[in-house]
């Protein structure tokens, strides 16, 4: 087994606990509609790679074609997920075209009878494109929630990442044949490619989890201070606020005094 092979199946072992843990929290209704969202793409991630492991062995429509188009749909629900979580409106109409147009290059590559460079740059580009999308998407909703500093953190990963695929998608190109080839060849570039999928897994979804945290530990917060019924403030939360009160008016009052004498 090449280092890349062990690498995928990491990535695969990895997806698969990740999306374990996106379908319990799905199940315990902790943000049920992102969550089933980031389950799925968890799965199709891990279907993906499993594709890929058969690169050099089996047909290039399973393992370029469809192992592309499954991950690129993969990164696409992870996308729509985070706009359901950030309470935005779905982009559905361009989440179509960016699948749509990249089905046709990419069937289009297989079909030409050299696929490896035509599928790099399309994939490479169209997940760049999702991710910087969302980035910005993230950092907008949840601003206002979370404040400026975490929204740019939680952004920060489909930043980075996303702008590494772009950057991958038009130095394609310039690297030839090393850019893709079958998993089992230790010269192919599939080691960087494997190692960057993993940490790119990780970070994706430790920066769901820490959102999803984030949102759920506020909520229990906002519960805590609030009336059930009336939605005003409880006594467990008015004391502090009104001692805080009355210690800034008692400081206004010292200020004015002083500065009367």
């Amino acid at each position: 087994m090449t280092h890349s092979q062990l690498l995928l199946f990491v990535i695969l072992i990895q997806q698969g606990l990740f999306g374990i843990v996106w379908a319990v929290a799905a199940r315990l209704g902790l943000a049920r509609r992102p969550a089933r969202h980031w389950a799925a793409s968890t799965g199709l991630v891990a279907f993906g790679m499993s594709l890929m492991l058969a690169r050099g062995q089996a047909s290039p429509w399973l393992t370029m074609a469809l192992a592309n188009a499954v991950i690129l749909l993969s990164i696409i629900l992870l996308r729509r997920g985070l706009q359901i979580f950030g309470r935005l409106v779905p982009t559905d109409r361009e989440h179509l075209l960016v699948m749509g147009l990249a089905i046709v290059c990419l069937v289009g590559a297989v079909a030409r009878g050299n696929p490896v460079l035509p599928v790099v740059i399309v994939i490479s580009i169209a997940m760049g494109w999702t991710l910087l999308r969302s980035a910005s998407e993230v950092r907008r909703s949840l601003e206002s929630e979370f404040g400026r500093g975490p929204a740019r953190w939680c952004a920060l990963p489909s930043t980075v990442i996303g702008l590494l695929f772009v950057v991958r998608g038009f130095l394609a190109p310039l690297l030839g044949p090393q850019i893709g080839g079958a998993i089992s060849d230790p010269g192919s570039g599939n080691v960087t490619m494997a190692f960057a999928s993993l940490i790119f897994g990780l970070l994706m979804n430790a920066m769901v989890i820490a959102m999803t945290i984030v949102r759920l530990v506020r909520r229990l917060q906002y519960q805590s201070d609030h009336d059930m019924l009336t939605d005003l403030l409880s006594r467990r939360a008015m004391v502090p606020a009104l001692v805080a009160r009355v210690a800034l008016v008692s400081f206004a009052h010292c200020a004015g005094v002083s500065g009367r004498v």
